[in-house]
């Protein structure tokens, strides 16, 4: 009768080591795949938002407009390093959150004289969206980036 070889055997460490890297590729793959499918703020976007400026870790000047582009029938404010933004400083609102001149769905903040912000401090500027639907399921979300003001 042939005999078969036999598979060599692998040591304790061998496999370690083996399973070791393959669970580190594993978890690369996760990473990038989660990365690739977020707004590069580490979650996921809200599904009511359609766009974001500036965008998440952009560098932009002290007087650069925040924007953000949502789907029909949602509506938001802003907090701006955690100072509230009155309606009144958000362009495409009166005081009651109507949509006012704006068919596109947009929350912009212009800082200049006599808002919350003249211009941006230097550094790191953290915006906050509470975002609302404007039907009667009261629908509400948060939306949340930071951009570099130079």
């Amino acid at each position: 009768m042939a005999k078969f070889p036999t598979a060599p055997k692998w040591s304790n460490q061998q496999r370690l080591v083996v399973f070791g890297a393959g669970a580190l590729i594993v978890a690369i793959f996760g990473i990038a795949g989660y990365v690739a499918n977020t707004d590069g703020s580490g979650g996921a976007r809200h599904p009511a938002v359609e766009g974001i400026t500036p965008e998440q870790g952009d560098q932009a000047v002290r007087q650069t407009r925040i924007e953000i582009d949502l789907e029909e029938g949602w509506t938001a404010e802003f907090e701006i390093n955690r100072e509230r933004i009155p309606l009144d400083q958000l362009e495409s609102f009166n005081p009651t959150l109507q949509r006012v001149d704006d068919p596109l769905f947009r929350v912009i903040y212009d800082p200049g004289p006599g808002k919350v912000f003249d211009i941006f401090p230097q550094g790191q500027v953290c915006v906050t969206a509470f975002l609302t639907k404007l039907d009667d399921t009261g629908e509400r979300g948060i939306e949340s980036w930071c951009f570099t003001a130079t």
